[in-house]
């Protein structure tokens, strides 16, 4: 299935085979000539098993087939690195979590990164700096009798 076809686009082909109920375990192999990131990623995420450029020599694409059959993936060498690159350089993966995070002060920063790792805020050592807020007033409780 390519990327480009007439009709349905080799994007939306692929999720909708992969879902269909009365083809369970069907899966798509892309071979194409269009290896942007975009196509690699938008394949993968509608449930492509395969991702392969067409310049991929016949024993390759069997080797393809039979991998994909046996319920492996398998993704063109180049289209491989491309991939381990994208993700090992990710730091971001949440949509939109950066621009969360740059809304914060410095103090909410400090205090996500203190539960991010583990800690209380009002146990570390600058949760009771003077940088921290006033306490705020409690209720009063029971008088002495």
């Amino acid at each position: 299935m390519d990327i480009r076809m007439p009709g349905t686009d080799g994007i939306t082909a692929p999720r909708r085979i992969v879902t269909n109920l009365t083809t369970p375990g069907c899966r798509v192999i892309i071979p194409t000539t269009f290896d942007t990131d975009e196509h690699v990623f938008a394949a993968l995420r509608a449930g492509a098993s395969g991702f392969l450029t067409k310049e991929v020599e016949p024993t390759e694409l069997r080797r393809a087939v039979a991998a994909v059959a046996a319920g492996d993936a398998l993704l063109s060498p180049g289209v491989t690195r491309r991939v381990i690159e994208q993700f090992a350089n990710r730091q971001d993966l949440t949509p939109g979590a950066g621009q969360r995070l740059a809304a914060l002060t410095s103090r909410e920063l400090e205090a996500v990164k203190l539960v991010a790792l583990g800690l209380s805020t009002t146990r570390s050592p600058s949760a009771s700096s003077s940088a921290r807020s006033p306490p705020r007033p409690t209720s009063p409780g029971p008088s002495p009798s």
